[in-house]
């Protein structure tokens, strides 16, 4: 992703139907300049933000409309660029994943946050990272087209188990806790749902919608009976997905695929003319 600032975006959103488009309205609250932005995470409770670049640096503010913003730290130990990072809130740990095929834990402690421990395992760059809270997991993506499960326990830290599956670089890493499912996206085109149980974590099901690389994911919580699951691709489209479950614990179709709903057709997704071929 080549962005070259991070932008603050204060955003309110009128009403949500499908026609005609929602009414939002944004405003840039501040610009942070500087860095070549490979990836970035909030922690809106502590007002924190942090973000990855390109020179192997980790960068932590925080972040207050009524006072502004202030860099707190630039952390330091990965030998590549950084590729993702999430924040753990449970733990107050900051992870991040770069092309030195290591994760980092940090610890967040304002301008004295510093390197807790490096998990290493994978074979190549990490290109994802997400949190499992409730279960106290971290799984990480990488180039390798494997995903890691790594048990959180400080600087005890340590890999749990590998899921393997993907032919492509894992993009994208989601956790839907209310059904412990982790979603997992990559540059194969597909999609895959694992049911989390620990070591014994399975693939229940993988979606083939997409017609170029999946390279981003977001669960919608519901409090009814499904949940939603949006994808964005390469081939120019966002799909939703209904995920249903009558025993979300268990292995044996827990999920199904029951519909999907192109974005674009609501008028909210513009197709730019491609100017190159396809990557």
């Amino acid at each position: 992703m080549s962005v070259t600032t991070v932008a603050l975006i204060a955003l309110t959103m009128a009403h949500v139907a499908a026609a005609p488009a929602p009414a939002v309205r944004f405003q840039v609250a501040a610009n942070l300049t500087g860095w070549h932005v490979n990836s970035a995470s909030t922690w809106p409770e502590q007002k924190l933000l942090a973000a990855g670049d390109d020179f192997n640096a980790v960068y932590l503010w925080s972040v207050d409309g009524a006072n502004g913003t202030l860099l707190l730290a630039n952390l330091t130990g990965h030998k590549g660029g950084i590729g993702a990072v999430v924040f753990l809130p449970q733990p107050k740990l900051l992870a991040s994943g770069a092309d030195d095929q290591t994760v980092i834990l940090w610890t967040v402690d304002g301008a004295n946050s510093k390197l807790l421990t490096r998990l290493t395992g994978h074979t190549s760059t990490i290109n994802s990272l997400g949190y499992l809270p409730g279960v106290n997991l971290l799984a990480s993506g990488s180039q390798d087209n494997t995903i890691k499960l790594w048990t959180i326990d400080g600087a005890n830290s340590k890999l749990l188990t590998t899921l393997t599956g993907h032919t492509g670089i894992i993009w994208s890493l989601q956790y839907l806790p209310s059904r412990q499912l982790l979603a997992s996206a990559a540059y194969d085109h597909t999609i895959k749902l694992w049911n989390v149980d620990g070591a014994n974590t399975k693939l229940l099901t993988t979606l083939t919608d997409h017609t170029d690389s999946v390279e981003s994911l977001a669960f919608i919580s519901n409090t009814g009976s499904a949940d939603l699951l949006a994808s964005g691709s390469c081939d120019n489209t966002i799909k939703l997905l209904t995920v249903r479950a009558s025993t979300p614990t268990t292995t044996h179709s827990t999920t199904r695929h029951l519909g999907i709903r192109h974005l674009e057709s609501f008028g909210l997704i513009r197709k730019p003319p491609r100017t190159s071929a396809p990557r």
